[in-house]
């Protein structure tokens, strides 16, 4: 038994709430898959059955869904009557719409896809999908890794999904010259982006047609998926903004919204942020895990979130995040609102 599931079987969590729970969460989540055989990229996954079993779990301890836009309405207005839970999908996967949506509206539950515009334009570099198919074609790969060769067996859906997780925080450790390995090693530039574009991501007619769906909002996730943090001032800002400008002008929305690319701690800070208030976002994601509390009225482009689905898919883990204890026992009771 996982360490969540520990913490929510035994009532611990309830603990921290009072302290870490602050008035709600924002989930994060990409890729939405019939199972979990079906992608390497696992941790970057989430079943539909798993998000329908999550939304129902945390409906039953109180939780109120909610959009974006509420979001900052609740964090300005320091709301702290029901906590939420906001739902949000990064890049624009067209099974979003095929898997996860039937689900949404099932259940009335609004979410937010924030879009890569490269992607609908079919000129987004998706490096990370050719990694996924190269590892699918092969039986095994080596690669030199911080000054080492190491050997990985591609037999088994697991040993896959293990690849592809070390190849992954390995090429974000310098994803610019990192991410030529997927080329040189496993030849799946026999791909093209076009190609893998037009299977995975939605094109901009299905956008449009999602911009009438009062559950869906759409947000920006920048032009070309960059980690803004390794562009000049002129490229990051231009990323933020010129986003915004492409999606007001093809589906005729505000795009109030923004994910940061990667949004670690090492892909987006605080020039990102104050860029992110410059370009007129609402608010403004990240990948930091924590809860949403009032004083990120003072935040509201450094919002955190917290993965939905991943690797391993238990209820628990999503009752233990809106209670806090899994950030909680991390900071050692520290300061709960996490930012920049």
């Amino acid at each position: 038994m996982n360490r969540a599931a520990i913490v929510h079987r035994s009532g611990l969590h309830r603990l921290f709430r009072p302290i870490y729970g602050g008035l709600g969460t924002i989930f994060m989540m990409h890729r939405v898959v019939p199972a979990k055989c079906d992608s390497a990229a696992v941790d970057l996954t989430i079943t539909a059955d798993f998000l329908e079993r999550a939304i129902i779990a945390m409906r039953a301890v109180g939780i109120d869904f909610v959009s974006m836009d509420e979001v900052k309405n609740r964090i300005v207005q320091g709301c702290r009557g029901k906590r939420f839970a906001a739902l949000t999908f990064d890049d624009g996967y067209r099974d979003n719409v095929a898997l996860a949506l039937p689900v949404l509206q099932r259940l009335g539950v609004p979410a937010t896809i924030y879009v890569t515009t490269a992607a609908p334009d079919r000129t987004l570099d998706v490096w990370w999908l050719r990694l996924e198919e190269g590892l699918r074609r092969r039986r095994a790969v080596s690669a030199d890794i911080d000054g080492r060769t190491q050997h990985f067996s591609l037999a088994s859906t697991d040993e896959r999904a293990a690849a592809y997780r070390r190849l992954v925080t390995w090429i974000h450790d310098d994803i610019e010259r990192n991410k030529a390995f997927v080329d040189e090693t496993l030849q799946a530039s026999l791909i093209s982006d076009e190609a893998l574009c037009e299977a995975y991501f939605l094109g901009w007619d299905e956008l449009r047609e999602l911009t009438s769906n009062p559950l869906v909002t759409i947000g920006a996730h920048t032009v070309n998926h960059h980690s803004l943090a390794d562009l000049n001032e002129d490229r990051a800002l231009a990323e933020m903004t010129d986003v915004r400008r492409r999606l007001t002008g093809e589906l005729g929305i505000a795009a109030d919204h923004f994910a940061y690319p990667f949004g670690s701690s090492k892909a987006c800070g605080p020039r990102e942020f104050e860029f992110a208030a410059r370009a007129g976002y609402s608010t403004a994601v990240t990948t930091r895990r924590g809860n949403i509390f009032p004083r990120h009225a003072a935040h509201l482009t450094a919002l955190p979130r917290y993965v939905l689905g991943g690797s391993r898919e238990s209820v628990s883990d999503p009752i233990v995040s809106v209670s806090g204890a899994s950030i909680g026992v991390g900071r050692r009771w520290r300061d709960p609102v996490v930012t920049a």
